[in-house]
């Protein structure tokens, strides 16, 4: 889970390289959440595999991603919640 990545990576000192293929996609998610500053390896399109050995490089962790360890956030909720505007049922405030 993304947000378990997060809480390593928090533990560590930065910049981090990460070498794992499968944590890439997960640093994709936390990046694009704006969680992360990242630099990532190009990904090949049909494979979803980096195109070279270079590692993933977290350089920091944003306000937005300390925000989020601090409450638990979920990383796919919040995701979500930024996404879509806010949709009310009639009968509930």
């Amino acid at each position: 889970m993304p947000m378990e990545l997060l809480r390593a990576v928090a533990d560590r000192d930065l910049p981090h390289p990460i070498y794992s293929l499968d944590a890439l996609e997960k640093l994709r998610v936390l990046r694009d959440a704006g969680l992360i500053t990242a630099v990532l390896p190009p990904v090949n399109a049909r494979r979803s595999l980096p195109t070279s050995r270079r590692p993933a490089l977290v350089l920091s962790i944003t306000k937005k991603g300390r925000l989020a360890l601090s409450v638990g956030l979920n990383v796919w909720s919040w995701a979500e919640s930024t996404a879509q505007p806010a949709v009310r049922i009639q009968g509930f405030a």
